[in-house]
């Protein structure tokens, strides 16, 4: 999920933001007028979960100003060769399901010249078109787009039309007035990527809603892999045991034999196959070795609670998710810890045994 957020200084509103954060599952949160300077270090801003240090471009504690907190697990390169330097804005790329999207991050105070601004955002979407299949402007650029007459001298229509951008933010943004107006955008050449696109009163920003979308990502389903096993679930080691000796004891076996220990182990795997038989069946290609069938159940449930709140969001729907969630992330700590325990207390693991442990 990509979140937008107009907050009107940010320095004593962290706590807040950690809070919405836990709650929600923003993966990238762009913040506009953080009001910031360097006399506020990182630290401040750190959140848990999140890469550190954030994506950063301070302008001076009375205006302006923008931060990026990214979840840990993306894998996102900041792009300052493609930032200018005359407009508030940070460039990034974001890599995901094997495919580079160029994100661009903007604002233009009310007063800044229209013209200057779309010239710069034009630079900076011209080096990124020249290099990425799917780019995105995210921002307030101070431009209603719920009254074309507000586009005064087209450019962000023309902007829109030499880039193939669409919006993808319907209603109001922004409510400073009692009309509400749309400020806030989250425009991109490739619309059908993103689903879920939605606006909410977090009680953050003094006037802007925070606008969130989800981008789509799919992955290749791998194909079943076979894996061949023994059935010990019937197996008798006494009974075993016995018609290995009752075999092996007789003299006649190794008679005029050239190679007992070829003979050994053919007789080993005739009893093999007799007490303990080789089955082979299909499991997943992306089969985790700790998953278990609780486990299973558990994520299981977990997604089934997050449809229902996505579906009807009420706060006791929220709760049940979140305790399905908590619950099914202390059970996915515990079995891979107890899978890599026992994996361990096996004994000492060759180099092979081991990656294919740890991997």
């Amino acid at each position: 999920m990509i979140g937008y957020l107009n907050i009107n200084s940010l320095r004593n509103k962290i706590d807040q933001i950690r809070d919405l954060v836990s709650k929600a599952p923003i993966d990238i949160l762009c913040v506009d007028e953080t009001k910031l300077d360097s006399s506020f270090p990182d630290q401040q801003f750190k959140i848990e979960g999140y890469h550190f240090p954030p994506f950063r471009k301070d302008k001076n504690i009375s205006s302006g100003g923008k931060i990026v907190f990214i979840r840990e697990n993306l894998i996102v390169k900041r792009l300052k060769d493609f930032e200018s330097s005359l407009i508030e804005s940070i460039c990034m790329e974001l890599t995901v399901s094997n495919k580079k999207w160029f994100l661009l991050f903007a604002y233009r105070p009310p007063r800044y010249d229209r013209k200057l601004f779309f010239d710069e955002i034009i630079k900076c979407l011209s080096k990124g078109i020249n290099k990425y299949d799917n780019i995105s402007l995210i921002g307030d650029l101070n431009i209603d787009l719920l009254d074309p007459s507000k586009d005064i001298g087209n450019y962000l229509s023309d902007l829109s039309d030499t880039f193939n951008l669409t919006n993808i933010v319907k209603g109001t943004t922004c409510f400073k007035s009692s009309k509400g107006t749309l400020l806030d955008i989250l425009l991109t050449n490739k619309p059908n990527s993103f689903q879920k696109t939605a606006t909410f009163i977090t009680g953050i920003s003094d006037f802007h809603k925070l606008v969130t979308s989800f981008l789509r990502v799919s992955f290749k389903k791998l194909p079943p892999k076979e894996i061949c096993y023994r059935k010990y679930k019937k197996f008798d080691d006494s009974k075993f045991r016995n018609d290995l000796d009752r075999q092996l004891l007789q003299g006649e076996i190794y008679k005029d034999c050239k190679d007992p220990y070829s003979k050994f182990t053919e007789i080993l795997s005739q009893f093999l196959e007799k007490h303990a038989p080789l089955k082979r069946r299909k499991i997943r290609g992306n089969h985790k070795p700790f998953m278990t069938k609780g486990l299973s159940k558990a994520i299981m449930n977990r997604s089934k609670l997050k449809n229902i709140y996505n579906k009807w969001p009420s706060r006791e729907n929220f709760l049940a998710f979140k305790k399905s969630r908590n619950y099914c992330n202390s059970l996915n700590r515990k079995t891979k810890r107890q899978y890599f325990k026992e994996a361990s207390s096996d004994g000492i693991m060759n180099n092979k045994k081991f990656w294919d442990t740890i991997q």
